[in-house]
């Protein structure tokens, strides 16, 4: 297995476990701030979030709000400049802490240089790292047979073909790419690999042939309210015959920014789902170099961050979370 970013996991004192408030998630990006520079980027944070917001702010704002109507953007325009500020701080802090060991780390999966390139992605891919992938395998092999159906809905990072490597043999990936089913399909067959492979929107009616008694369904969505509760919906949905499903949601709490926080522990609630474990920062997904090269752009003309604005820093990888959960 290749080396990766350990994660460090939060332990509220109750079970099952309340989700991370924001405070706490931006005191635990504190904590994780051990080094010179971590402790000089933190105080710098802190004063552009005191700061009045630049000209470039409310210029963005209006081009978020007149051009980008996707559901990602328009989020960043129902928060403060202050918790952006605190978000894009979460990822540099965890960036800093692996850059020593970023050598060790896979820096691109299969799909990466077709679905990852770009800016603005039809389906907002961006493949894991393959170790990440491992990862994902090595929790499923805590949570299920070999024999146990196991769902991935949406799979660009190519969990499946890791699952069916690790011996797994009822595993199905459902998406809406054609691309990506066509990917596994020929990874698949050069290793005698079997997955079975639906393409499928999930916003559609989901076929019968779908429904099964899945010990374990994963999935990676789009990190906005709505997406997340379409993929917790047909999770649900297409395991509703099984009594012991455990949901692997692999998310970036921050990114659903501040007031995003109490709907998504209210969506959980409302679905009867219980959060048991909560792994900050499992995932790894190598930054495309243009969305870097964007990041930094914004960044002198909307943050002004004189560390982001370093060329080369900031953001080799973007680091997301994993929550496990289960039904009530």
């Amino acid at each position: 297995m290749a080396k990766i970013v350990e994660e460090s996991r939060l332990r509220p004192l109750t079970k099952p476990l309340s989700l991370p408030s924001w405070d706490e998630l931006c005191a635990h990006t504190a904590r994780k701030a051990r080094t010179p520079e971590g402790r000089a980027f933190l105080a710098e944070v802190e004063e552009l979030k005191t700061a009045p917001p630049r000209f470039g702010y409310r210029v963005a704002r209006k081009v978020v709000t007149t051009l980008l109507r996707d559901p990602f953007y328009q989020k960043f325009l129902t928060c403060t400049l202050g918790d952006i500020v605190d978000m894009l701080a979460d990822q540099v802090v965890r960036n800093q802490e692996i850059e020593k060991d970023a050598s060790t780390l896979p820096t691109s999966a299969p799909l990466s240089d077709r679905a990852g390139t770009r800016i603005f992605r039809p389906y907002n891919q961006m493949p894991c790292t393959r170790g990440t992938a491992v990862r994902r395998v090595a929790k499923a092999l805590e949570l299920a047979q070999k024999d146990d159906p196991i769902l991935l809905l949406g799979d660009d990072d190519l969990v499946s073909v890791e699952l069916a490597a690790a011996g797994f043999t009822k595993v199905t990936a459902v998406d809406i790419d054609a691309k990506v089913l066509t990917e596994i399909e020929k990874l698949c067959k050069e290793q005698d690999l079997n997955v079975r492979r639906v393409e499928q929107d999930l916003s559609k009616p989901l076929p019968l042939s779908l429904y099964d008694d899945y010990k374990l369904v994963a999935f990676d969505p789009c990190y906005t309210i709505p997406s997340v509760q379409l993929f917790l919906d047909a999770g649900l949905e297409l395991s509703r015959r099984s009594s012991g499903t455990h949901f692997f949601l692999s998310l970036h709490t921050m990114s659903l920014m501040r007031h995003g926080l109490p709907e998504f522990s209210q969506a959980l609630s409302a679905r009867g789902l219980d959060l048991v474990e909560f792994h900050q920062g499992f995932n790894a997904y190598p930054a495309p170099s243009r969305l870097k090269s964007l990041i930094h752009l914004v960044n002198k003309i909307v943050i002004g961050s004189k560390t982001l604005a370093t060329e080369g820093h900031g953001f080799p990888f973007f680091l997301s979370d994993a929550l496990l959960l289960r039904k009530a």
